[in-house]
């Protein structure tokens, strides 16, 4: 388990940070009889060498080695460090993205079996992300490392939002309460089933989402819908975690995510057209079940395609532009991402304290869990409050009670099923 202590509190220089993140990640290196996964950095973290193996069968019962593929990056640009995403398994796979391409040197050894049919090479091509193998035992730690090194490269001092210590005098919920669990289940039900509602035939759960802001759609027009949904962008961007559900699956399609689509110009047909049309909300919350959004999926997917042994040129670039085109069109960013936006960044912080104020009430998605203060504390930390005091003077302004000493202590280092790292 991941103590606070896992990463030093007081000030680190650069140096400091990059030995620690170098041996951590030489340190991820693993080996057996199926798998094998080697990083080697350099102590400053500017050059990573990441091997690891592939293999392929070749009849039902028999399995060679592919390939082991050795990439090789040098001159490490941290400070343009954009986001980090992975695959969950037992060492999960791990992309960092950068705001720029960066040269990757790859070498391709293949397994006996294979000789006769490839030949062993290596090449450099431009990529957008680096992959390498981390122990889930260290991701936290490593991401926290990773963004360190870049604000440290990138010279800028940025200051920590501080805590709050006094509850925000008025409320949106004092107007408007967050969705019940039913009428939130049901819309997501109706998102899948194609139903109309009125003559405009908008779909059934627009109208369903527009009427828990007292406003009936179902007989406008489009211009007049159009104004109306402006008003339905604060009843979004507050209540948007109570849509959440607690599966790894996120809302519908299999994706992890409290993302569901916005679009601007047109009607969307998709799954994720839970908001739809024009209305313009908040897209970037994290789930509070699992801390992430719809856009690590994108990366992951991107980032996966990318590193294949005998990848695709043009798919990747199609993959690459589809994502860009997400990006611009949803306004989403990664949840590393916005991790670092609710720690500097006071206006977010501040719409993320309301937010979650706002689901403690009535059947919000935090409400309801007076007495299971670890719950609380756990969804609280997933979608981004990161200061251990700060999350439990919220859970006991918000219930009107106290969290004991010892369960406090207990809190720091472990909450439920999941690995936390408080600031």
């Amino acid at each position: 388990m991941l103590l606070c202590s896992s990463i030093a509190s007081y000030s680190q220089s650069r140096t400091q940070i990059a030995a620690q993140l170098s041996k951590l990640i030489n340190n991820s290196s693993y080996s057996d009889e199926l798998q094998y996964y080697n990083n080697t950095i350099d102590a400053n973290c500017n050059t990573l060498t990441h091997s690891f193996d592939t293999f392929q069968s070749v009849t039902f019962t028999r399995t060679e080695k592919f390939a082991r593929v050795s990439s090789t990056y040098r001159n490490i640009p941290w400070k343009n460090l954009q986001s980090i995403t992975h695959e969950k398994i037992s060492t999960s796979a791990v992309y960092l993205f950068f705001a720029e391409p960066i040269v990757q040197s790859r070498k391709l050894t293949y397994g006996n079996y294979f000789k006769n049919k490839y030949t062993d090479g290596t090449t450099e091509r431009s990529v957008r992300s680096i992959q390498l193998h981390i122990k889930n035992t260290d991701l936290l730690v490593f991401e926290t490392l990773c963004y360190k090194l870049k604000l440290a490269d990138s010279a800028q001092n940025l200051q920590a939002v501080a805590p709050i210590k006094t509850l925000p005098q008025t409320l949106f919920s004092q107007k408007v309460l967050p969705p019940s669990k039913n009428e939130a289940q049901g819309i997501i039900f109706d998102s899948t089933t194609g139903y109309k509602c009125g003559p405009q035939e908008w779909p059934s759960y627009w109208c369903k989402f527009f009427k828990l802001g007292a406003i009936d759609i179902s007989n406008m027009g489009s211009d007049e819908m159009k104004a109306k949904s402006l008003e339905m962008q604060a009843y979004w961007n507050k209540y948007c975690y109570s849509f959440t559900t607690g599966d790894w699956r996120g809302i519908t399609g299999g994706s992890i995510t409290t993302l569901l689509d916005i679009n601007n110009d047109t009607g969307s047909s998709d799954a994720f057209g839970l908001i739809a049309y024009r209305v313009k909300g908040n897209v970037n919350f994290l789930n509070p079940f699992n801390g992430k959004n719809y856009f690590d999926n994108l990366y992951a997917s991107y980032g996966k395609k990318e590193h294949y042994v005998e990848y695709e040129k043009e798919e990747v670039q199609r993959e690459w532009e589809y994502l860009q085109s997400r990006a611009k069109r949803w306004g989403t960013k990664s949840s590393a991402y916005m991790l670092q936006q609710y720690k500097y960044n006071a206006q977010a912080h501040q719409e993320l304290i309301e937010a979650i104020l706002c689901n403690t009430q009535g059947e919000g998605v935090f409400a309801g869990l007076k007495s299971n203060p670890a719950q609380y504390l756990l969804q609280v930390y997933n979608v981004g409050i990161r200061n251990f005091e700060e999350a439990v003077f919220l859970f006991e302004s918000s219930f009107k009670t106290q969290i004991s000493s010892a369960d406090k202590t207990a809190f720091r280092q472990n909450l439920k099923y999941q690995q936390v790292l408080w600031d």
